[in-house]
């Protein structure tokens, strides 16, 4: 069921949502999607969710990977190969957090992002845990400059809207510590919790 009005068209309960955010899009027609695609689920979200698990368990190497793989700080496939490449002096594979100091590894022209997404997560880390995770969440976006290259992305007024959401939902939580909000996070999609986008002005 929808509803066409002068500025939105409201989908409630789609399996295939995309393709009509997709079309909708590409038409320039606003809209906004009630239910669908889970909240937490969105493409920005899942990003930063990936970066928190990262930082709270540095073994996780699959989160580290989304995170660097991403917007956040851009590292191409190649890249992350080549960190994946790196070996101890036993020749066993370390972590992708132990790769990430081998710089010199990546392609000469992704060195100075891969150095950047060390020194930022260096310092993600210090202070992880001694401040609230709305705060951490404050400075992630800050630092990596995410809203401004969302906003540069199709449909990035939404997407940037979605993120200030969660760290409002960060800041409610009032949470300090990385394990309970990742947590809360996992409980939430898993239980497949139909949370709303943010609402943009029409």
């Amino acid at each position: 069921p929808m509803r066409y009005g002068d500025a939105a068209i409201l989908f409630r309960a789609m399996s295939d949502v995309d393709v009509y955010e997709a079309a909708l899009r590409a038409e320039r027609v606003p809209y906004l999607t009630i239910a669908g695609k889970g909240f937490y689920e969105r493409q920005e979200i899942w990003d930063v969710y990936c970066l928190l698990e990262a930082l709270y368990l540095p073994a996780d190497d699959l989160s580290l990977a989304t995170a660097l793989r991403s917007p956040l700080f851009n590292l191409s496939d190649d890249a992350l190969f080549a960190l994946r490449s790196v070996t101890d002096q036993d020749g066993r594979p370390v972590s992708l957090w132990e790769a990430l100091a081998s710089v010199d590894r990546v392609p000469a022209d992704e060195r100075p992002q891969a150095a950047f997404a060390l020194d930022t997560l260096r310092r993600l880390r210090a202070i992880a845990g001694r401040v609230q995770v709305a705060e951490l969440l404050r400075v992630i976006l800050e630092t990596t400059g995410y809203l401004a290259v969302l906003t540069g992305l199709p449909d990035g007024a939404r997407r940037r809207a979605n993120l200030e959401k969660l760290v409002e939902i960060a800041r409610a939580s009032r949470t300090v510590t990385l394990s309970a909000f990742t947590q809360y996070l996992k409980d939430v999609t898993s239980r497949e919790v139909r949370e709303g986008e943010a609402v943009l002005d029409a």
